[in-house]
C-alpha cells in the first residue's frame, strides 16, 4: 500500500477517479470498506500519510495544512495529472481535500467535486487554550480510536519498520533518488518543502474513529516528526517509553493525532477563502444527524460538531457553484463502522450520480 493506493475500481478505467484523503490517524485504510461507488469501475484512491509507510521516521511533518496539501498533490498527479478532480474525505481528510482543491482551481486545473464527510470548516473551529489542553485533546482522541472498537490485524503483520516485502520503486509513487520526475509546482503562499518517497505501509486495519478540532496556532511551533518530537509528544500524552512497549503503528497513530491537530491548529481565517474569493467546484458536505450527547462512548468536548454550530458546520455555502448537505444517521467516530457501510456507501454513490466521465 502506498501514499496513494487504489481502493476500488480500475486505474485503466476513463472516468473521473475520486480521492479520499485520510482522517486523524493518517491511514486511509477504513475506505478499503466502502462497497462499490461506481457500477463502471470508477477508480476510488486512499492517499495515507507518508508517517505510516517504512520509510515514515524520515517523514517531515509541513508547517501547515497547505504544505500538506501540496505534498498530497505531488503524489496525486503520478496518478491522474491532468484533471479533472474529485476529492473528498472523512473529518480531517474533507478539510485537506478542501485545500487540495482550492490550490488546484489556484492552479487553473478543474475540480468537480469535494466530498466532505463530517468535515468542519477548519477556519471556523475555535482555539485551544493551553498546551495542556492540545495534549488531552489528542490522547482523548486517541483513546476513543481503542475504545470504540480497538484495532484488527493479521497475525503476521511486522511493525512499519520490516516491511513484509521490499519495496517497489515503479508503483504510484517514486523513491527518493528519482523524485526529479515528479511534476514540481510553487504553490502560491506555500512555503517550500521536500517531498518524501513513498513505501509500502502495513496492512493493519485500524477502523479508527476520529475528531475534528484546533488548538490555539500559537501551541503549535514544531513541524517534524523526529525523535525529539515524539518524545516531547509521547511524555505529553502519558505514551510508553521505549520502542518495544507498543508497536510502530499505534506510536505512529498516536504522533499524527497529536501532529495533525497542530497543522488544524495554524488555519486562520483568510488562510483557506480569502475574503471575497469563491470556488468554482461543488461541495457536498455528508453531516452526522446524531446529536453529540446521543454519542455511545465518551462525548468528548472536543468534537468539532459540538465547537461548529449550524447544519454546514461552518462551511458558507455562497462560496461554491454548489452547495448540499446529505444527513448521516450514525455520529463522526462509526462513520466507518461496518454497521454504517452500507449507508456511508449509499451517500459517496449519491454524490457520484451525475458523474458520467
Amino acid at each position: 500500500m502506498e501514499v496513494v493506493t487504489l481502493m476500488q475500481g480500475s486505474p485503466d478505467s476513463p472516468l473521473t477517479p475520486v480521492f479520499l484523503v485520510h482522517a486523524i490517524s493518517g491511514a486511509a485504510l477504513p475506505y478499503f470498506q466502502l462497497q462499490s461507488l461506481s457500477d463502471d469501475d470508477r477508480p476510488v484512491y486512499g492517499i495515507s500519510s507518508p508517517i505510516h509507510c517504512a520509510n515514515g521516521d524520515d517523514f517531515e511533518f509541513p508547517p501547515s495544512l497547505r504544505d500538506l496539501a501540496a505534498i498530497y498533490l505531488q503524489h496525486m498527479f503520478t496518478v491522474h495529472p491532468q484533471g479533472p478532480y474529485i476529492l473528498g474525505g472523512w473529518s480531517m481528510g474533507g478539510m485537506v481535500a478542501m485545500v487540495m482543491a482550492q490550490m488546484l482551481q489556484e492552479d487553473g486545473r478543474q475540480v468537480e467535486k469535494v466530498i466532505m464527510i463530517d468535515s468542519a470548516n477548519p477556519e471556523a473551529l475555535p482555539s485551544i487554550e493551553s498546551p495542556e489542553k492540545l495534549a488531552e485533546m489528542a490522547k482523548s482522541t486517541f483513546e476513543r480510536t481503542v475504545a470504540i472498537r480497538g484495532f484488527q490485524f493479521d497475525d503476521d503483520v511486522k511493525p512499519i519498520s520490516e516491511p513484509s516485502s521490499p519495496l517497489h520503486h515503479d508503483v504510484i509513487i517514486t523513491a527518493c533518488d528519482t523524485t526529479e520526475t515528479l511534476p514540481h509546482f510553487s504553490w502560491p503562499n506555500s512555503v517550500p518543502w521536500s517531498s518524501t518517497p513513498s513505501s509500502r505501509c502495513t496492512s493493519i486495519h485500524p477502523d479508527h474513529p476520529s475528531s475534528s478540532a484546533s488548538p490555539d496556532p500559537s501551541l503549535a511551533s514544531d513541524t517534524t516528526s523526529n525523535a525529539s518530537d515524539f518524545d516531547t509528544c509521547s511524555s505529553s500524552l502519558g505514551y510508553p517509553e521505549g520502542p518495544d512497549q507498543e508497536p510502530d503503528f499505534l506510536a505512529n497513530i498516536k504522533l499524527h493525532i497529536y501532529r495533525g491537530l497542530g497543522l488544524m491548529a495554524r488555519v486562520q481565517p483568510g488562510d483557506l477563502f480569502p475574503p471575497g474569493s469563491s470556488s468554482d467546484f461543488d461541495a457536498i458536505l455528508i453531516s452526522c444527524a446524531v446529536p453529540p450527547s446521543e454519542f455511545a462512548v465518551d462525548p468528548s468536548p472536543y468534537l468539532h460538531s459540538r465547537l461548529v454550530s449550524g447544519d454546514a458546520l461552518g462551511w458558507n455555502a455562497a462560496r461554491f457553484k454548489s452547495f448540499t448537505r446529505l444527513g448521516f444517521s450514525g455520529h463522526h467516530d462509526a462513520a466507518f463502522e461496518m454497521e454504517n457501510i452500507a449507508e456511508m456507501t449509499a451517500l459517496l454513490r449519491m454524490c457520484l450520480t451525475d458523474m458520467n466521465y
